[in-house]
């Protein structure tokens, strides 16, 4: 028999040097463990995290036997592994910290199975402890770790043998029970039912192969979590679906359908009748197991109902996968469904339509009725930590749910469907406390009400799914078409302008288009002499123009001269029309000295208010698309100082979220005196604030980037156009002209109210 020991028992030959590797390792590893079992003593016990893992995670994975456990079985000959193994658990039954903040547990997990791996450790307890930790990162959206840790889980199963019918190999402890067996069983299905669930949204193909006809499903659920080997009956995986079998075998069931799905998707040769009719007919199966699945859920115990959902809602994301194209109304993309072409629909496909939408109107009303079920079931949970009985295995259902009843709404107005997708929305709010996955799912399903998509139909997992793009930073998909430009600009004669950064970038681009229409510019910027250069190359760009462009010297890294610089200019006007204030990089520029700035000009902006026309004396604040990234709080008042550092990525966002919650409060504070203060994203350009990234990363950057001139535009509408009301005050605009809703916490009082005082405080020596 091969063996695959850890250091401690594996033989090695006697060279020195091998033997300094081996000694090195062993002294290494039980570093490693000894910190492991710290962690694993912090806090909670090991007994209080195993019974909590057993009555939440393990009810929708069960995949360790907890019979084993409790007679040691299992852990005889498990070594380091066996501390990973309760790592894992740990990790899983828990929420995590909140916000971004990264789980130092999940790190030292991580870690320390990286160790292990170099160390040689193949086992049972070591290929269980991987799965929970793909369960982590699949839950809280951590990837591309969760994919390639699924295809690690994969590939070790297949090292040792483990399927769903008989040990293909025998490279492990001869197993001497049934539970033993059943227990590698529901390890290889787990990992099936992973690796299936993962490429949902990216359609990406399977790591592991499928089961022959003759392997079996798990056996009963509870059967083998008592070890009572009396009654129990193994069913193939061909078993009808009306025979009833334990929820963890309807799990596997639905994992099953979803690769059945994945094959008509990918299915391009067949005729295009033959394919709608095979699309159609898994489409009756899908069904006929939704309804098997409610039926058995209506009579069940709480515990037998959520784990039965389980599966249903992967029904419901499988229907979704399969339905996509053939609910669009026109031939717009050449993928299986849709064979693009100049002719209109057939026959055949009209009728795929109409029942393709039907039902995935019909499984979005159901998830709409489970979401309201699962929020009462979350009122009457006895603790926080009693969360983690709800499988994040529902997510992608929800989320399927949301993007079809936007899709309905924005094609219909159906405004009970607006109200459905609130409401999910709401639940996946609540979820996101506990799984992360739930919040990136909220945010993708915001990016579909903010932006205006090439193609939108009701599942949108193709085109965004968490595991394809990093919401976190915020990138502008397609930006909005500019509407207000130098080619439809009214005549600014007699509006007094200021625009902060004038002397290059957006700033100068659009100091340039305020001067052209005869608007007075002042430039306020730190260099006189490049201001100067780029005042006469605007006005030579522009010698018809009656405007005025005047250099203001302003010196944002230096608070102590802010007030001479508002003084320069209270002195040569009365008013202030539109004040620009253009986008730094951290606190200090970005916010305080903008907000100093803004105090002091505050008297000229409210007596331009008091004689232009309603609402179009602005102040607006230059944030950027990094604002998405910042963490709930935006800002945390008790690290302003940074002694608990934090990176120049993170700092750099919450500077720019900053700006938003100024421009929101401003808003609040000024509401009764004309003034309307707004926030925006200009859109991604490559300008001098990229100086600092590496080669790659600008690379990278231009690759989405458009020309400076659009941010502009962007500038432009935002401080002019007569589409922004009162209403609109406080809010936010996108590229390249759009008005959007903001990200909720960056407005809210609280927290504007807070922010506004500390900076009030940093300011005060100054006033």
């Amino acid at each position: 028999m091969v063996s695959y020991a850890t250091p401690k028992t594996r033989r090695h030959h006697t060279h020195g040097g091998q033997d300094f590797i081996v000694t090195f390792l062993q002294i290494f590893l039980l570093i490693k463990i000894q910190d492991i079992l710290n962690i694993l003593n912090q806090g909670n016990s090991i007994l209080e995290t195993s019974r909590l893992y057993f009555d939440t995670i393990h009810q929708w994975i069960p995949i360790i036997s907890k019979k084993r456990l409790e007679l040691g079985i299992s852990l005889e000959d498990g070594r380091p592994e066996v501390a990973l193994l309760f790592l894992a658990m740990k990790l899983n039954s828990y929420p995590p910290p909140a916000g971004d903040k990264f789980d130092p547990i999940y790190s030292a997990a991580k870690n320390f199975m990286v160790t292990l791996e170099a160390s040689g450790a193949v086992s049972l307890i070591y290929l269980q402890a991987m799965t929970l930790m793909a369960v982590y990162e699949y839950s809280h959206s951590i990837y591309p770790a969760a994919w390639m840790t699924v295809g690690s889980c994969a590939r070790l199963a297949e090292l040792l043998g483990i399927s769903p019918g008989k040990d293909s190999m025998n490279i492990m402890s001869p197993i001497t029970t049934w539970t033993e067996l059943e227990e590698k069983r529901r390890l290889w299905w787990a990992i099936y039912v992973l690796d299936r669930i993962i490429s949902l949204g990216s359609r990406r193909r399977f790591c592991l192969p499928e089961p022959v006809d003759t392997d079996f499903l798990p056996a009963d659920d509870d059967a083998w979590n008592s070890g009572d080997v009396a009654g129990v009956v193994h069913y193939p995986i061909t078993t009808p679906f009306s025979i009833p079998v334990s929820p963890f075998s309807r799990l596997c069931q639905s994992a099953l359908l979803i690769s059945r799905a994945a094959v008509c998707r990918r299915d391009s040769q067949t005729e295009l009748t033959h394919r709608i009719a095979a699309v159609l007919s898994l489409t009756e199966d899908l069904n006929n197991f939704n309804s098997i699945l409610a039926e058995e859920m209506a009579p069940s115990s709480l515990n037998g109902y959520l784990r039965l959902l389980v599966p249903r809602c992967l029904t419901w994301s499988t229907l979704f996968q399969l339905l996509d194209n053939y609910c669009c109304p026109e031939k717009i993309s050449d993928e299986p469904g849709y064979t693009l072409s100049a002719d209109i629909k057939g026959q055949v496909e009209l009728a795929a339509q109409v029942q393709a939408t039907l039902v995935v109107r019909s499984i979005s009303d159901q998830a709409h009725e489970i979401t309201a079920n699962l929020m009462n079931i979350i009122s009457h949970m006895p603790s926080h930590d009693q969360l983690g009985i709800l499988s994040p295995f529902l997510l992608d259902a929800l989320y399927c749910a949301m993007v079809t009843f936007q899709w309905i709404f924005r094609e219909s107005g159906d405004e009970q469907a607006k109200a459905r997708l609130t409401d999910i929305e709401v639940g996946m709010g609540r979820l996101s406390e506990r799984w992360k996955l739930a919040g990136e799912y909220v945010a993708l399903g915001e990016i579909y009400h903010n932006f205006d998509l090439v193609r939108f139909c009701p599942c949108h997992s193709d085109l965004i799914g968490p595991d394809v793009i990093d919401i976190k930073f915020g990138i502008t998909i397609l930006p909005h078409k500019a509407t207000l430009t130098e080619k439809n600009l009214p005549d600014q004669s007699g509006k007094v302008f200021l625009v902060t950064g004038a002397s290059g970038g957006l700033g100068k681009l659009l100091t340039e288009i305020l001067y052209r229409y005869n608007g007075k510019v002042y430039l306020a910027a730190r260099s006189e002499s490049r201001t100067k250069d780029a005042i006469e190359e605007i006005k030579a760009a522009h010698p018809s123009s009656k405007g005025e462009l005047v250099f203001l010297n302003l010196q944002l890294d230096d608070l102590t001269t802010i007030k001479k610089t508002a003084d320069e200019f209270l002195a040569k006007e009365d008013h202030l029309d539109v004040l620009w204030n253009n986008a730094g990089v951290m606190y200090g520029v970005n916010n305080i000295a903008h907000f100093l700035l803004v105090h002091f000009l505050r008297p000229a902006l409210e007596t331009a208010a008091k004689k232009a026309p309603k609402d179009s004396v602005r102040v607006i604040w230059v944030s950027s698309s990094a604002a998405d990234a910042a963490p709930n709080p935006a800002v945390d008042l008790t690290n302003m100082d940074y002694h608990r550092e934090e990176g120049a990525w993170m700092k750099y966002s919450r500077s720019k979220a900053a700006n938003v919650i100024h421009a929101a409060e401003f808003a609040r504070r000024t509401k009764d005196t004309g003034i309307i203060s707004l926030a925006l994203n200009p859109g991604n350009f490559v300008t001098n604030l990229q100086q600092n990234m590496s080669k790659l990363e600008l690379t990278m950057f231009k690759l989405i980037a458009s020309e400076p001139i659009n941010g502009a535009y962007t500038e432009l509408f935002a401080g002019l156009s007569d589409q922004i009301t009162e209403e609109n005050n406080g809010g936010w605009v996108s590229p390249f002209g759009k008005l959007e809703k903001v990200r909720k916490d960056l407005v809210e009082p609280a927290l504007g109210e807070k922010f506004w005082n500390w900076t009030l405080e940093q300011v005060k020596p100054y006033l």
